[in-house]
């Protein structure tokens, strides 16, 4: 485990510990491990930046995690959930962060915990002090956990503002646990996944019974046989358990429709090992042609596949004013040029033009407006 940063250097006043577990993790966003001043007793693994991400994500979906044995240590699954942070995900989970392993850990937790979470960040995002303030998506919520953390997760199936579950090393069966028991399951309302490591793995019969008992939504069990009850937490990166988690999450709380042949259609290029089954899914309208059409791979940088399928400008109304106030535009090689020319260059496709009624400087009219139209179309710039 790395030590954590010093007091000094807290990236936030709201933050009270904070800790970098593998360099940040591999995504688009760098993650951090940090207790909030405000939520005691959880950990929550966020892009370093939360307000950055949310700028160029959109909102950022939010994972509520219970760990094994219903307990209150989330270290042994650090890396998988700092590697989904990374990939624009904030993660509360349940339970202290232990700067290190001799750190004590308080006991058990309760299910009714992971839905304090969702509430202390529903609070979060309408608070201006808050880090997480409009980053986060608290009507796209993901709820998971190990083991009998995954039976805490059921437990709170039925909340409306949960869109998956990701039930791991973990399931019902006949049994009660985790504030669950198999009538829990009448409540779920939305896509689950099962993952489990195999008939050695102690909750395989439990997985297979949920998974051919579920009737309503559609699910999804994905077992990797050698894995055990374990799973590959504890992995670099969080090993393969986290990429098909990622993958899901992914498919279910990004619109990344394109993931969802892994666990329809598998064919086990991506995931060998594994065994992937599904039900209820074609009654969904999910099987549809996912491959059809362009899909944008990179929200950020890919403006190639970007044009596609979204308008990427600015509002230009202003133009000619401040042209006639003596500014100028250069591009990246220091040589002036149309501003217009500049936006294409940059990978942009649109402009906005807003006409007024008789403004008293004369710009923004109607005669302004066309001058500016004619200009953004020379460059092949769409017009709103």
């Amino acid at each position: 485990m790395e030590l954590p940063a010093a007091a000094d250097t807290m990236i936030s006043t709201n933050v009270t510990k904070q800790n970098v577990i593998e360099k940040g993790g591999t995504g688009t966003y760098r993650s951090i491990v940090v207790t909030d001043k405000g939520l005691n007793g959880y950990t929550i693994y966020r892009p370093r930046d939360v307000q950055w991400a949310a700028k160029h994500e959109g909102r950022l979906p939010l994972l509520i995690w219970a760990n094994g044995a219903c307990g209150d240590d989330n270290s042994g699954y650090q890396n998988m959930l700092n590697e989904l942070a990374s990939h624009g995900y904030v993660v509360i989970a349940l339970g202290l962060q232990r700067a290190n392993d001799n750190d004590p850990t308080g006991g058990a937790t309760s299910e009714k915990q992971m839905i304090e979470a969702l509430n202390w960040m529903v609070k979060q995002v309408s608070s201006r002090t808050s880090d997480y303030y409009r980053a986060v998506d608290c009507n796209n919520v993901a709820l998971s956990g190990h083991s009998c953390g995954g039976a805490e997760a059921i437990a709170n199936c039925g909340n409306s503002r949960v869109k998956t579950l990701l039930i791991m090393n973990a399931g019902m069966g006949g049994m009660s646990m985790g504030g669950a028991s198999p009538s829990s399951l009448n409540s779920l309302h939305c896509p689950i996944i099962y993952l489990t490591g195999g008939p050695d793995d102690v909750a395989y019969s439990n997985a297979q019974t949920d998974f051919n008992n579920i009737k309503k939504v559609g699910v999804v069990w994905a077992d990797l046989s050698n894995a055990g009850h374990g799973g590959t937490y504890w992995h670099q990166h969080g090993g393969d358990f986290e990429r098909i988690a990622l993958k899901w999450m992914d498919w279910h709380l990004k619109g990344k429709e394109q993931n969802a042949p892994t666990f329809l259609t598998p064919d086990y290029k991506e995931f060998p090992g594994w065994n992937i089954q599904n039900r209820n899914f074609k009654a969904k309208n999910y099987m549809a042609d996912y491959d059809a059409g362009p899909t944008v791979t990179d929200t950020i940088f890919n403006h190639t596949e970007i044009s596609e399928t979204f308008a990427l400008g600015a509002d230009m109304s202003l133009t000619s004013k401040q042209e006639a106030g003596g500014q100028s535009y250069y591009n990246r090689a220091g040589k002036k040029l149309d501003v217009f020319s500049i936006l294409k260059s940059e990978g942009m496709n649109a402009v906005r033009l807003s006409v007024l009624v008789n403004p008293s400087d004369n710009y923004c009219n109607k005669a302004d407006l066309q001058k500016l139209c004619v200009r953004a179309k020379k460059y092949g710039l769409d017009i709103m």
